[in-house]
């Protein structure tokens, strides 16, 4: 049995994460450092940002009435 051929992930600029969440583009630096969000260098300046991490880290930080949190 073999292994389902490995897809690559879509990436975006920190920008565009920026505006996804709302936030400063140091804010998303920031859930980069803190491995809330999955980046790549790609180069020198260049650094890109998984999107399936940005909804990843939307549908946990979403609000769900009920829960002792809220």
């Amino acid at each position: 049995m073999t292994a389902a051929p490995r897809r690559r992930p879509q990436l975006i600029s920190v920008e565009e994460a920026a505006t996804i969440l709302g936030v400063s583009k140091m804010s998303v630096y920031r859930r980069l450092q803190a491995g809330l969000l999955v980046g790549y260098r790609m180069g020198r300046n260049i650094i890109r940002v998984d999107a399936d991490s940005v909804d990843r880290y939307l549908a946990g930080a979403r609000i769900v009435p009920g829960r002792e949190e809220w």
